[in-house]
């Protein structure tokens, strides 16, 4: 979480994150690292049932929106509102984004979570347009 905690201190509006990985690799938890850099009210958790949740800030901070595709079959996705979720008033972080990587924005931050053994996770971010390039060279410069 300290990841997320950090990669949330250089999120801005408009930015969309698309979360990968198995059942269980800490996405959910991820994005609650992401909320408390965001200040967020409330912890958020997973959407599963609702599919996406608009968690807003506490004080001068970003809202977020967590969407939750895994009970999504791939035909239900695209019904989905996404012009909102491309908007730049806040956020976005998709789990599950490998069922629609057809939809994602020009400019997304993928990332990938793996199991590495039992309390350990491999983290994985990828290139994906010039924000996610500029977001990767930041977190670099941070360590």
């Amino acid at each position: 979480m300290a990841f997320a905690r950090e990669l949330g201190g250089h999120l801005k509006p408009g930015d969309w994150v698309a979360l990968m990985g198995e059942l269980g690799s800490g996405k959910t938890a991820f994005v609650k690292g992401l909320a408390e850099a965001l200040h967020l009210e409330g912890v958020p958790r997973s959407p599963t049932f609702s599919i996406v949740q608009v968690h807003r800030p506490k004080r001068g901070g970003i809202a977020l929106r967590h969407v939750d595709l895994y009970r999504l079959a791939p035909m239900e996705i695209p019904a989905l509102e996404w012009e909102e979720l491309h908007q730049d008033t806040g956020v976005t972080v998709v789990e599950w984004a490998e069922k629609c990587q057809y939809l994602w924005p020009s400019q997304c931050l993928p990332i990938r979570l793996t199991h590495e053994g039992q309390d350990a996770r491999l983290i994985e971010l990828y290139i994906y347009g010039a924000r996610s390039e500029e977001l990767v060279r930041r977190l670099k410069g941070a360590k």
